[in-house]
Formats: structure tokens, sequence, C-alpha cells
């Protein structure tokens, strides 16, 4: 399991899967925790192998799902796997259990997005943008891209404007391919 910890920590993930991999095969799977699923999951998703992630991520709510971070993190990957009406059902788990989490209100809108509900997906990044962002200033910018996407889709040309104009102070590559 350190193995595991060491490799997550310094995003050597596939470090850290194979002591994921070595922790399971040594231990019963009742002694596996939520949050050694929840990792495992994770570094699961980063790899690129998000069928594996979901069974994880299942696998640690069933455990305990009182955590909102992997109902999000399930929601982001069952949009990567464009599962989108599970993901909304999904992100809004974990919103009703931490409705100021921005990460999980970016995942709905961009579940919503692919069921094309913009509307919806509007509604979901507003408030993704409106609430304090865990991530780096690069994770808030995509909220922004893809509400200044969306109005652009939906004919709101002028208020796709303004989001470029906010976008121009935190990515200005984003800012610049909006206004494409």
């Amino acid at each position: 399991l350190c193995l595991a910890h060491a490799g997550l920590n310094s995003n050597q993930y596939q470090v850290a899967l194979r002591g994921f991999e070595e922790y399971r095969r040594r231990v019963n799977a009742t002694s596996l925790t939520q949050a050694m699923l929840h990792n495992h999951a994770y570094v699961l998703s980063e790899l690129g192998r998000y069928e594996e992630a979901i069974i994880r991520y299942k696998e640690a709510l069933a455990a305990d799902g009182s955590n909102h971070i992997t109902w999000s993190n399930l929601g982001g990957v069952l949009v990567k796997v464009q599962l989108y009406e599970e993901a909304v059902e999904t992100c809004l788990t974990s919103i009703r259990q931490r409705p100021d989490y921005a990460e999980a209100w970016g995942s709905l809108g961009t579940a919503y997005r692919g069921l094309r509900q913009y509307e919806q997906a509007i509604a979901a990044y507003e408030e993704a943008i409106s609430l304090p962002n865990d991530n780096s200033n690069n994770a808030r910018s995509a909220y922004w891209r893809q509400l200044g996407e969306l109005f652009v889709l939906t004919g709101q040309k002028e208020k796709a404007q303004r989001v470029a104009d906010v976008l121009e102070s935190m990515n200005r590559e984003m800012a610049k391919s909006l206004r494409k």
C-alpha cells in the first residue's frame, strides 16, 4: 500500500496502480476501505482505464456512499464514457451531499451538454463558476470555456463574448479559441 500511495502522491500512476493491485491480491476484499477503493479508481481513471475505474468507484460507494468526491469523480468518468444519464444522477447525488462542490456542478454541466440539454448545462456551469473551486485556475477556466461554448451553441453571442473577456485573464489560449 505504501507503493500505491507514493505513486499517487507523486502522480506516477503506473507505480500507484501496481501498488494498489498488489495490495488487493494480498488482502481480503472485505478489508478494503472506501478511501483505498476511491484512490484505486482515481488512478485507473488517470490512466484512461475508465470501465475499471467505474467498477472501483462503485465499490468505494458500496463501502461508504457518503463521500461527495467519490460520487463526483464517478460522474466525471461516466461522462468520459458517454453514459450521460447515469452521470447526471451521480453528480446530483454528489451535489445533494455537498451543494457547494464546484467540480460536481462542472461534471453535471458536461453530462447535460452530452444529453443536449443546453439550458440545464448552462445553469450547472454558471453554478460551478459561482462557487469556490478546489482546483487550479485552469480547471476553473475550463468551466468558463464550456459555458462560453454553450452560449455560442445556443445563439447567445453577447454572453459568449463576456465569457471570453473573463477568460482572457485566466487562460488566454482558451479565450482565443472561444472567440474563433
